[in-house]
This record gives structure tokens, sequence and C-alpha cells, in this order.
């Protein structure tokens, strides 16, 4: 009896061990990972034979690569060594394009999910594209996840970077974490941009510079949350820019933002939208392009409602500016709230705001703020309720 007791364990110690066969690697398909030489072909040969709900390994090295590689219709794990040790590289235009089409019966009730882990995404070229792409243009689907953990963006050479670092089209519970991106200001679009009917997303623990835009959310986004971030030298830090239907929820806490024009931008932020304990600085003097004025935070929009604003402190840094500076800036809103945040000029300008109100500001609520500035103007209202009042 103790004899087959010992047989069974070997029998299912070896079966735990043995690795799973939708499992595959892609040195089984040629690839080098020597840094020399192409390994493309490779790379597409293991994406075509990846079975659907299957992982593909991607070991310690660096592959290069020069055109755009397709993950079609699978749900799908690229799990690297990690990202300071497995890199992709591209020399021309490319990226990694993650489609998926299938509507809820032709998937067989599969749960459409991307996950890509541990892989360093670089280019070579100064218009690299996406480096990472994830497109769910299927309307019949549920929940069709993306998890992008512990990957690097970034280009080889003084103008080489994506235009794009992250592209989540209609995913739904996604999740971006400790994901890091260096880009180039003129060039670079955004790290991380959310479009279509993307819900529940968590962006968390990314560092992000030099961009148009670090965190841009267009669309009908629901429900995005953005925590213990850092991102700095972007025209615009944190945008929401949701179209008609949308109701997004947009979270930004315990996150540092410095950007040239607007560091956080809520534009149609519709449905409780919070700013919260974080570090907002308006840089000015690297951006040329755009409004002359700066502003911390800006909330704008006919449908934007219900916003709350706390526990922030919102600063202008540059010495040698000298135009207008507006520390909160809130145009068209009903329902904002203004609490504990501290706005302080450290620029070279006399002419400071610390907070505007414009057009239709309605049920608002401003308390407990500090404002260190060089003029007077804590709080102009220039909207329709203070004209009405008066």
């Amino acid at each position: 009896m103790r004899t087959v007791f010992f047989v069974f364990l070997m029998i299912s110690a070896t079966s735990f061990s043995a690795p799973s066969e939708r499992e595959i690697d892609v040195r089984d398909f040629g690839a080098k990972m020597d840094g020399a030489t192409d390994d493309t072909v490779a790379f597409q040969r293991a994406l075509d034979a990846l079975p659907d709900g299957g992982v593909l390994k991607i070991p310690a090295g660096q592959a290069v690569l020069s055109k755009e590689l397709m993950l079609k219709n699978k749900t799908a794990v690229l799990r690297g060594a990690g990202s300071g040790v497995t890199r992709l590289v591209w020399t021309n235009a490319g990226g990694l394009h993650l489609l998926e089409t299938r509507t809820w019966t032709e998937s067989k009730a599969r749960k459409a999910s991307f996950s890509v882990h541990g892989i360093a995404f670089t280019t070579r070229v100064e218009n690299g594209g996406t480096a990472l792409f994830a497109d769910f243009t299927s309307s019949d689907r549920l929940d069709p996840s993306f998890s992008v953990q512990d990957c690097r963006f970034e280009g080889v050479g003084a103008k080489a970077c994506w235009t794009q670092s992250i592209h989540g089209h209609n995913a739904h519970i996604g999740r971006i974490t400790q994901c890091n991106f260096r880009g180039a200001s003129s060039t670079t679009k955004a790290h991380i941009h959310l479009t279509g009917n993307s819900t529940c997303f968590i962006i968390d623990s990314c560092h992000g510079m030099n961009s148009t835009y670090g965190v841009l959310v267009e669309g009908t986004t629901e429900g995005v949350a953005i925590s213990n971030c850092f991102f700095v030298h972007n025209a615009y830090g944190f945008v929401l820019n949701i179209a008609e239907g949308g109701e997004p929820m947009f979270n930004v806490m315990n996150s540092h933002a410095a950007s040239g024009i607007y560091p956080v931008w809520i534009k149609n932020g519709r449905s409780s939208s919070l700013v919260g304990n974080c570090l907002i600085l308006s840089q000015c003097s690297k951006y040329k392009d755009g409004p002359k004025s700066r502003e911390g935070i800006r909330i704008e929009g006919k449908l934007a409602k219900d916003i709350v604003v706390s526990a922030c402190t919102i600063q202008i840094t540059d010495k040698d500016f000298s135009d207008t500076f507006t520390g909160i800036h809130a145009m068209a809103c009903n329902g904002l709230i203004l609490a504990n945040n501290t706005v302080a000029n450290n620029s070279g300008t006399k002419d400071d705001n610390g907070l505007v109100l414009e057009r239709e500001v309605h049920q608002g609520v401003c308390s407990g703020n500090v404002f260190h500035l060089r003029s007077s103007r804590n709080m102009v209202d220039r909207s329709t309720a203070a004209r009405k009042r008066r």
C-alpha cells in the first residue's frame, strides 16, 4: 500500500511540473533572441501556432523585429522574463497588435482577454507606431480584458520613440501596472490611450515622460482609476475627453503630474470625477505651442458634473514664465467641490489666479483651500450663477 502511495506521488509531481500543452516558447519556432538575427518570422510563427487560451514564453534576450506582429482571435498570455531582461526591438515602424473580432458565439463563450507581462518594447525609429495595441472590435463580447504588467516602452537613439505606447480599444476590466514610458515630446502622442467603450480600467504605479499626453481617455470609456503614477514633461498629463453616452467616473489619486499646458484636464467628465492627494506642477518654458496661459487643473464641458478636487498641491515652477497662471479653471460644471487644496505661484509671473469659475458653474463648494499667489485673486467668479446672484 505504501509503495502504491509513493508511486502516486511521483506521478502527481511529474504531472504538475510538466509544461502545459497550451504553453509554447518562441525559441521552438526559430527565435534566436541574440540581438542580431531578425526574429520577425519566428515570432509570427509562434503567434500563429499559439493555441486559444495559450501562453507564449519569451525568454531573456533581445529579439530584433522588422515589422508589426499580429495575434488575432486568440485569448492569450505573452510572458517575458522581466522588462529588464526580455527586450523586443523594432528596426522599422511596428509593434504588437492584439486583435479580437469574434462574437460571443464564434468564440464558444470563451472570455476574450490579452495579458502581456515582463517585456520591454523598444523602437529605433522616430515614429515607431503603436507599441502595444489591444483592439476588441466586436460588440458582442463579455468583458474583454486587457492586462499589462512590468513592461517598458522606449526608444533607442535621441529621436527614436513610439507614437503611442499602449492603446486599448473597447477593453473591459483592464489593468496597466508597474510600467515605464519614455517618449519624445514632439512625436509621441500618448503613453496610454484608451478609446471606444473601455470600461473599468486601473492604471497603477506607472512612470512616464516626454509625450503630448501622459494618459488620454476618450470615447465612451467608463470607470478609469489612476493611482500612484508619476508622469512628467508632457504637454498634457492626465486627460479625460468623453463623448456623449459615457459615464467615466475618472479618479486620479496619489499621483504626480508635471506638464507644460494642463497637467490635469477633465473635459466633459461626467459622474463623480475625483482628483485627490496629488502633486500637480505646471512647467512652461519647454512648451512654446498652445495657450500662453498655464493652468494646473482645467475642468470644462457642458456635460461635466459632480467633480471633486481635494488635498492637492498645485504649483507653477517656471521662474521665467511671465504670462497668466491659474491653479484651477472650471467652466460649465454642475456640482463642483474644491476642498483643502494648496495653489502656489513659484514662477516669475505676477498675473495669477487661484481659482477661476466661468460660464455655467452651479452648486459649487469651495472650502479650506490655501493660496500663495503674487496677486490677491484667490477666487474669480465669472459664472452664470454669480451673475444671477448679483
